[in-house]
């Protein structure tokens, strides 16, 4: 097997960073920043952590404490131990002190620990985002201005996990004092938060027994977030609108009228002793119900249908009005259209959804977002000038065809899991400069093809058994290791990573 970069990139500045870059790639050292290389007879190529080491240099963020005993600027210097925090810093608030601290800017910080009772307050309206890390110890109160010029909100990205415990509360007063979770947020305790928004890609964990805590304003009605009450024993579900319902952990789970669930109800999906106790003579509706773990068939289902299991003794129900996966009909049609999919309910960014029948051709021709998706054999997913998101795993044909084709470069198509195109299958970029976004491992056993200069991300490894034509667009690696290898030869343009 072959694998031929011809064009290697670093982002470093440095001769020296570029030397190790050119020695981690070519084994010797070359002048000309363009490194060709070229390595036959191996099956697999590990590109380890010195990429990372000389890609991130100076990247890497310091940790930032707090050192007065009251509240203060945030950019002045010293009241800082390391300096006024920059963007990645770990930033810590201590537990002896109290304040406000003021002229707090724009910033994405790695983690942020409060401590202390403090009151945020911006240098203009504006965000605080957390990439991994955010917690409020117990007890402790946070306050995010509320003043007009000063409003603070919080978000944290879908790579963070955020924890309040015990009594702890995050206060507001306006609507722009939003704790905005696009990753996981645990509630695990009897505290309040004034507003909390669970973005598309957020789960909110409520973890308190019996007791659990309050939100004054709480918004979970993205599609694709989660609200899980995992507590061990009984807990009271809060009546609001949900897309996704989990009930979790152990005890009765008590779901009052007002409640309703617009994608995916599940029920003790790890096992356990949780029970769905619904109002009496309640009717929910959902998209999909699992108990546990199992998918549920259409139609209603209850105590008196379903036994003790999974439902406490009440004459309330709930009735599936589409299972997931969703899946295409002989015809085919718009992925928008109802009548394209079994059951006459179209996809959501929550469902599985299977493109299933042979000589099935469906067409998205707008904006798309599913979980897992499955192009069976013979069958087609097309799409245009729009943008794809697909948060599972992607898999394309059964083993001897099955087709998916992006015609336009308008819309990134973005694979946040794993991609497999199998043998006699078809993975398509012919729209000469779409962005391609592979967020994990990308196995090719089929024919995966790329046009023009389309720009290509891979995060996980690349694994080519089959047939793979590189586009001459720039191809970026991140994270580490990566394998890139497979039975067949591999031959990319213009390669970096980070």
């Amino acid at each position: 097997m072959g694998f031929i970069f011809s064009k290697i990139w670093t982002s470093s500045s440095s001769s020296r960073a570029r030397e190790k870059g050119r020695r981690a790639v070519g084994g010797k050292i070359d002048p000309n920043p363009i490194q060709r290389a070229s390595f036959h007879g191996l099956r697999k190529i590990a590109l380890m952590v010195v990429f990372a080491l000389v890609m991130v240099g100076g990247a890497m963020g310091g940790t930032k404490t707090w050192n007065l005993t009251g509240g203060g600027s945030w950019t002045t210097a010293g009241n800082w131990t390391g300096g006024v925090p920059v963007a990645n810093d770990d930033v810590i608030f201590p537990n002896t002190f109290t304040g406000t601290i003021t002229a707090i800017p724009a910033i994405t910080l790695n983690s942020l620990t409060i401590n202390g009772t403090y009151t945020l307050s911006g240098s203009a309206n504006g965000t605080l985002t957390i990439s991994t890390t955010f917690t409020v110890a117990t007890g402790v109160t946070v306050t995010l201005s509320s003043t007009n010029g000063n409003r603070l909100g919080i978000t944290l990205a879908s790579t963070a996990t955020g924890t309040l415990s015990g009594t702890g509360a995050i206060a507001g007063g306006n609507a722009a004092n939003v704790l905005t979770n696009n990753g996981t947020f645990n509630m695990n305790g009897t505290g309040n938060i004034y507003s909390f928004t669970n973005g598309a890609t957020g789960t909110l964990n409520i973890n308190a027994t019996p007791t659990i805590g309050t939100f004054s304003t709480l918004t979970v009605t993205a599609v694709g977030n989660t609200v899980n009450y995992n507590g061990a024993g009984a807990q009271t579900v809060k009546a609001i609108a949900y897309s996704n319902l989990t009930l979790s952990g152990n005890g009765v789970k008590s779901i009052l009228t007002g409640s309703s669930v617009t994608s995916k109800m599940s029920i003790a999906p790890g096992g356990g002793g949780a029970t769905a106790s619904i109002w009496t003579g309640g009717a929910l509706a959902a998209r999909a119900l699992f108990l546990g773990g199992v998918n549920q068939a259409s139609g209603s289902h209850s105590y008196a249908l379903d036994g003790a299991t999974y439902f406490a003794n009440t004459t309330g129900s709930i009735t599936v009005v589409a299972t997931s996966p969703i899946t295409s009909v002989a015809a085919g049609g718009a992925w928008a259209t109802p009548g394209t999919w079994v059951g006459g309910v179209a996809p959501t960014a929550a469902d599985d959804v299977v493109i299933a029948n042979t000589s099935s051709s469906v067409t998205i021709g707008a904006a798309a977002s599913c979980a897992n998706l499955t192009i069976n054999n013979g069958s087609t997913l097309s799409i245009g000038a729009f943008a794809l998101t697909v948060s599972g795993t992607t898999t394309v044909g059964g083993g001897t065809s099955g087709t998916l084709t992006m015609t336009s470069a308008t819309g990134t198509k973005t694979f946040t899991g794993p991609v497999v195109v199998n043998s006699g299958a078809t993975l398509t970029e012919n729209g000469n400069a779409a962005a391609l976004s592979f967020g994990n491992d990308l196995t090719i056993t089929g024919t995966l093809t790329e046009s023009g200069a389309a720009v290509v991300g891979i995060a996980g490894n690349l694994t080519n058994n089959g047939t793979y034509t590189a586009s001459s667009g720039t191809h970026t690696f991140t994270g580490t290791p990566h394998t890139i290898g497979g039975t067949q030869a591999i031959s990319i343009g213009t390669v970096t990573f980070s």
